[in-house]
């Protein structure tokens, strides 16, 4: 799956004497915010009506890198020089942002100011060797060296975001439990993406059993919980949608690291273990499901195979529909080594833990996990 970039938000300070060359950097970007890799905001884009200074110092908090375009006039400006250069060095000095000096037109001193802990010169400027742009014979190749160097910085901080970002996520996955509300899932991984309300038969002698489906939705996994009428989870299931994501559960019978632990991992043989292959009511959706019945719980792992290309699934199912076609069936022995072996090398990315008291096997065969046609409207 093609992961979103987070763009970097770019606050320009300069003087207005400096319009023109704040033009020609803003054109020079371009191809940057075109790829949404940056967004360059001045304060000419301010709407009429608002409240400027609010609005700058809005802009300056929610600035990942600050440039400062340093002139003659940049450095008498009262509002430029005492307050949003220093307002930037603030933030640079506590790691809240990148102040990248920007050396326009020359000026003799800028590296010695402003006098204080941070000065201007220990800051690496753009262009090569803090020469001005007005002074390149080729202005072009001047601000193509500036927008090289913004475009380092901007990938560099784009990926430790995005590095933050995962590492949230995986706290919040490994985090999770079963037999909660459902509305503590919300809380935590937003509105669900859908809700399906559902009932099913166990056998012809039990009472009809009703529950709802909530598929969460986060740009490196899916979330489908089970959750009674009352909204208490009766157990959920993972399926990761980026190989790079990598939650680890350690409270079953052996540790498993999703997109990484594969079939060959288990230990001996899984106490107990399900199979589907296409044919339930999700016709295209294909589980394979190892497990093991704790003294209160249920947890299983396995391939979600809905928006995934596998060769081996269907190699090592084929030879179980006859005892499997509805998913109800307990697979033998010897048919669990018949997976084990055909599978060997396939990686697990759905992990599913019940509620104390609660079966897996009793909804597993109805669903476990995200089925294709969710996957293939989310992806779409």
């Amino acid at each position: 799956m093609k992961q979103q970039r987070s763009t970097i938000e770019v606050f320009c300070c300069y003087a207005h004497e400096d319009e023109h060359l704040l033009s020609e950097l803003k054109r020079h970007l371009s191809p940057q915010q075109r790829q949404q890799l940056i967004n360059v905001w001045h304060d000419r884009d301010i709407s009429a009506g608002i409240e400027w200074e609010q609005e700058i110092e809005k802009h300056l908090n929610e600035a990942h890198i600050i440039l400062l375009l340093i002139s003659s006039d940049f450095i008498s400006s009262e509002y430029c020089y005492g307050s949003e250069m220093k307002r930037a060095l603030g933030l640079h000095k506590r790691g809240e942002v990148r102040v990248i000096p920007v050396i326009l037109r020359p000026v003799g001193g800028w590296e010695k100011v402003p006098p204080g802990d941070i000065q201007l010169g220990q800051l690496q400027a753009l262009p090569k060797d803090a020469k001005p742009i007005t002074s390149w014979t080729d202005h072009d190749e001047a601000w193509k060296d500036v927008t090289e160097g913004i475009s380092r910085v901007a990938n560099e901080l784009a990926k430790t975001q995005s590095n933050r970002h995962k590492q949230r996520a995986l706290d919040k996955v490994e985090k999770l439990v079963p037999g909660v509300d459902v509305s503590l899932y919300q809380d935590t991984f937003g509105k669900p993406i859908f809700i399906n309300h559902k009932s099913f038969f166990m056998n012809p002698n039990d009472e009809m059993r009703k529950f709802i489906e909530y598929v969460f939705v986060d740009e490196y996994f899916y979330l489908d919980a089970i959750a009674d009428a009352d909204g208490k989870v009766l157990y959920f299931a993972v399926t990761i949608r980026d190989k790079s994501f990598n939650p680890t559960f350690k409270n079953q019978v052996f540790q498993v690291t999703l997109g990484i632990s594969k079939y060959s991992d288990i230990p001996g043989r899984p106490r107990s273990a399900q199979g589907c292959y296409g044919a339930n009511w999700f016709a295209y959706y294909e589980t394979k499901y190892f497990g093991r019945s704790g003294a209160y719980e249920d947890f299983g792992f396995g391939l979600n195979s809905a928006g995934y290309s596998t060769m081996s699934s269907p190699r090592a199912y084929s030879g179980l529909l006859s005892t499997t076609h509805n998913c109800h069936g307990t697979l033998s022995d010897q048919e669990i080594e018949s997976v084990k072996a055909l599978s060997a090398d396939e990686v697990f990315n759905t992990y599913a833990v019940s509620a104390p008291v609660i079966q897996i096997t009793d909804y597993a065969h109805i669903i476990l996990g995200v089925n294709y046609d969710q996957v293939r409207i989310l992806n779409s």
